[in-house]
């Protein structure tokens, strides 16, 4: 009786696994051409899923790994004060391929990093950082 209702138990979900979410970062990019900064655009996106997904993936495992190197530099404190570091210079690498597919005649760019938390069930938005300007 009792290891029936320990196999039971370990059917249920505990809710604290989900009490524990943190931050989750948003990546903007801002480009100049023709002498001025355009809006700021969010990019890496999620993909629009498909049932064949379900086997092979391609797309989803491309953003991870974008999302992948966008969380390595946030998750080292001394990556946004060295621009030696390897986190942000796979950070800039990353930045400059998605504005070349965002706006494909800019000569300099910015990017900036938004943390999104969740607060009292309202989600609030954290400047992380701003880049200096980066040719391309």
């Amino acid at each position: 009786m009792t290891s029936c209702l320990q196999l039971f138990r370990t059917l249920i979900p505990k809710w604290s696994f989900f009490e524990a979410v943190g931050h989750s970062p948003i990546l903007y990019i801002q480009s100049k051409s023709q002498g001025a900064y355009g809006p700021w655009r969010q990019c890496l996106v999620p993909p629009k899923r498909h049932a064949y997904e379900l086997f092979v993936n391609p797309h989803g495992q491309l953003h991870f790994l974008k999302y992948r190197i966008l969380q390595s530099f946030i998750q080292n404190p001394n990556s946004n004060r060295n621009e030696h570091t390897t986190e942000y210079l796979n950070l800039v690498g990353l930045v400059k391929s998605e504005a070349l597919h965002l706006n494909p005649q800019g000569q300099e760019l910015r990017f900036k990093i938004v943390l999104q938390t969740p607060e009292n069930f309202k989600i609030k938005k954290i400047d992380y950082m701003i880049s200096k300007e980066i040719r391309i």
